[in-house]
C-alpha cells in the first residue's frame, strides 16, 4: 500500500523518536511535533500506516506505536575500514530513513561507517556512511564489502584472466590477493556523508 507524504514524514518521526528515547511518542507529541491542532489528525494517518503494516496499535497504552521490523529504516551496524583489513562492528549503531530510490527489504541492504582512506579516489572518505546490497557475488569493477578472514573492508573487485583481487582506490595502498578466506559481504550502492 502506497504511503503519502505526509505519512512517510510521520514514519520517519516515529523511528527518529524510537531511536533518540528507546520508546516511542505519544499521539499528543506527534501532533505538537507537526503542529496538528486535534490528536484525530494523527490518528487517522496511524490507522493509514496501519493498514500499509508498517506498524502496529497497542490499545489503551499511551505508548503504544510498534513499527514493523521492515520499517525501522536501514541499520548502520558499525564501521568498514577502507584501508588494511580490520572487523567490522556488529552492533546497530542506528538506523538510516528511507530513500525512494534505495533498496529497502529486511536484511537486504544495512550501512556501514567507513574508516581509512584506501578507497579516497573512488569519493569514499572516512567517516562515510556506505550503503551496502548484501550479495555474495559481484561483477568485476564493483566496489564491495568483503570479509577477509576475521577482518572486514570496502575496496573495487577486479577480475583479470587468471586473477582476482581486491583493488584500493588510494595508491599508498596495496591490493588484496582473493583467496579461500575471502568472501564478497555484499555491494556498495550509495556513499553517504554528512557535512558538519
Amino acid at each position: 500500500m502506497a504511503m503519502t507524504e505526509r505519512q512517510m514524514e510521520i514514519l520517519n518521526f516515529i523511528r527518529s523518536y524510537l531511536q533518540e528515547n528507546h520508546f516511542p511518542p505519544t499521539i499528543r507529541e506527534i501532533a505538537k511535533g507537526f503542529g496538528f491542532k486535534s490528536p484525530r489528525a494523527v490518528q487517522c494517518h496511524l490507522e493509514s500506516l496501519t493498514k500499509a503494516g508498517a506498524l502496529t496499535i497497542i490499545s489503551k497504552a499511551s505508548r503504544g506505536i510498534q513499527l514493523s521490523p521492515e520499517f525501522m529504516g536501514i541499520p548502520i551496524i558499525g564501521r568498514v575500514v577502507a584501508g588494511p583489513p580490520e572487523t567490522a562492528f556488529q552492533e546497530v549503531e542506528g538506523y538510516l530513513d528511507f530513500n525512494n530510490d534505495m533498496p529497502t527489504k529486511v536484511g537486504e541492504t544495512f550501512a556501514l561507517r567507513v574508516k581509512g582512506d584506501s578507497m579516497m579516489d573512488a569519493g569514499i572518505l572516512e567517516g562515510d556512511l556506505v550503503v551496502v546490497r548484501s550479495q555474495a557475488v559481484a561483477k568485476n569493477g564493483d566496489i564491495v564489502v568483503a570479509r577477509v578472514g576475521e577482518d572486514t573492508t570496502v575496496k573495487r573487485l577486479v577480475r583479470k584472466p587468471g586473477e582476482v583481487y581486491l583493488q584500493p582506490a588510494n595508491s599508498k595502498y596495496r591490493r588484496i590477493e582473493i583467496n579461500e578466506e575471502t568472501t564478497i559481504v555484499g555491494k556498495v550502492m550509495r556513499v553517504i556523508r554528512n557535512y558538519n
